[in-house]
């Protein structure tokens, strides 16, 4: 009877700690190409500029950001690429891309890349646990750093 209950609890915990990992590496890969999908996904708001225009400079752009009703520039993103469109935010809730020679807004896309990636973000770190559980959950795979993806 010991032999069966110690095989069945160590079959339990390694199935249990199996899961944990198979959630952590899959969703640790998902986060690795992030980066690598928002481009693709801004792909349609790189634009080539017309002969002889020039980019305009970070006070134009952050005041063009700043133009529209409602919108503060918290926080801007500028790319060394050329054609790269300008990014300001606004916390972390809104997003403009603005045309960098002419200062124009583009139109927004769906943010439901951003969604999907928050998501698996939230399982990754917390296990999609939300509010005061937050930090019981992200201490359950192994300390306070899950992995070794830098993300936690």
């Amino acid at each position: 009877m010991f032999r069966k209950t110690l095989f069945w609890m160590h079959l339990s915990a390694g199935v249990s700690a199996g899961l944990i990992i198979l959630m952590m590496s899959v969703t640790g890969v998902i986060l690795t190409y992030e980066r690598q999908m928002q481009v693709w996904e801004d792909g349609p708001y790189y634009s080539e500029p017309q002969p002889g225009q020039e980019r305009l400079t970070v006070d134009e752009l952050v005041a063009a950001a700043n133009g529209t009703e409602g919108f503060t520039a918290t926080s801007l993103l500028v790319s060394a690429d050329a054609d790269a469109p300008f990014v300001a935010r606004m916390g972390r809730s809104q997003t403009q891309y603005l045309n960098p020679y002419s200062g124009d807004a583009y139109d927004p896309h769906s943010d439901s890349l951003s969604g999907f990636f928050a998501d698996v973000r939230s399982l990754h770190r917390w296990f999609l646990v939300t509010g005061d559980g937050r930090a019981t959950a992200r201490t359950l795979p192994a300390g306070p750093t899950c992995c070794s993806c830098s993300c936690c």
